[in-house]
């Protein structure tokens, strides 16, 4: 008989019968996200175990530009036991609006008392508003999803964000890499609904870190859809190619020029409102135009056509290759007055004089009230 054959029979059979009473069996009954569109997301997992459960990890991402890890990790809390029904709410307020067209990939780590662990497979959902009946094209990389207009008007829509990004990259030098989604709503009051903390002007609005845009539009409205497909793309263009970590920012002057100038050229009108401004002594300088404009809508105007102005001047007097040099310096992470000290040798101070003296708004305009004669007193 030979003993150490035996005797390894033996040490298996045990070293079986052991791992099969350490084993657990875990079963995943329910594993779900439930949309509730514009305010959150609900993470939904029901578990049964023959021993008890005493640790939950939920992780989640969105396909969004970050430069924080892309997973989130969320421990959650309870009471351990064989069976268990859990849910933890993402609220959107905490990362502003998430827009229609993000891909949202979550995933659950389970770890019973003898310390097993059990790791589900990834889910995904899109992100949707779910309160309506969406109608949908895709091409060429471009998804538009709409309410009102036939099969056409998507259509539409979609060569005109097509022309649009051709135009930016002619003439701006710059490109957007990844898929677009543009999502349409018939009016202003949908679009402040779906967008948190929307002033109440808004008709359009970009996510940049998700190449979403979110408008307002009806078909019939050309003159508007050109304009606003225009701008929102813009600026998905322009943060998407500057994108980057050093812990940099663009101002508001330089966003909004950027995205007025892809609609089109000063017309009289802007023209005429910057001279009334100047002459009444209310032209903003560009130092005031760094963060958010004005949310009374004639000041608005001005915020936005100042900053057009000034960004068309960039580009006349220095060319698409300079403004794409310009971005490259931004992408790399020079806050924008290094970057325009790159580009020309003067800093968002030095660039205001230019314009104002370029166009003729640099000196000092009388405002004083004109001297009236004072009459003489009556015998």
């Amino acid at each position: 008989m030979n003993h150490p054959v035996l005797l390894i029979h033996f040490l298996l059979i045990c070293l079986l019968n052991l791992a099969g009473i350490f084993q657990t069996n875990t079963v995943i009954t329910g594993n779900e996200a439930v949309l509730n569109f514009p305010e959150s997301l609900v993470f939904k997992l029901e578990i049964t175990s023959d021993v008890e459960i005493d640790q939950v990890t939920l992780f989640y991402s969105s396909d969004g530009r970050s430069c924080q890890s892309a997973v989130a990790r969320q421990d959650l809390e309870f009471d351990p036991a064989g069976e268990l029904q859990m849910e933890w709410e993402w609220d959107f307020s905490r990362d502003s609006t998430i827009p229609p067209g993000v891909v949202v990939e979550w995933q659950w780590e389970i770890t019973d008392s003898r310390g097993n662990l059990t790791l589900t497979e990834p889910k995904s959902l899109v992100i949707q508003d779910q309160r309506y009946d969406w109608e949908q094209y895709a091409e060429n990389g471009i998804t538009v999803q709409w309410l009102v207009g036939d099969d056409g008007f998507g259509e539409h829509v979609n060569h005109i964000a097509q022309e649009k990004l051709a135009y930016i990259s002619d003439t701006m030098g710059v490109e957007i890499d990844g898929d677009i989604w543009i999502t349409i709503y018939p009016s202003s009051d949908e679009v402040r609904e779906a967008v948190q903390f929307s002033a109440d002007w808004v008709g359009g609005v970009a996510f940049p870190d998700h190449n979403a845009v979110i408008v307002a539009a009806l078909p019939g409205q050309e003159d508007w859809l050109n304009r606003v497909i225009a701008h929102e793309l813009a600026h998905l263009v322009l943060e998407a190619y500057t994108f980057n970590c050093a812990g940099n920012w663009l101002p508001n002057w330089f966003t909004e020029g950027f995205a007025e100038n892809v609609e089109g050229r000063l017309d009289g009108n802007d023209t005429d409102l910057i001279l009334a401004a100047y002459e009444d002594g209310n032209l903003p300088g560009l130092r005031s135009l760094v963060g958010s404009f004005s949310y009374n809508p004639a000041d608005a105007d001005l915020h936005y056509i100042v900053s057009k102005a000034v960004v068309e001047y960039l580009l006349l007097e220095h060319g698409t290759q300079k403004m794409a040099d310009l971005l490259d310096q931004l992408q790399a992470g020079q806050m924008v007055d290094a970057a325009l000290e790159h580009f020309n040798a003067f800093d968002t101070d030095g660039l205001e004089a230019a314009w104002r003296k370029r166009t003729g708004f640099d000196h000092v305009v009388d405002n004083s009230p004109p001297d009236i004669a004072q009459p003489a007193d009556t015998p």
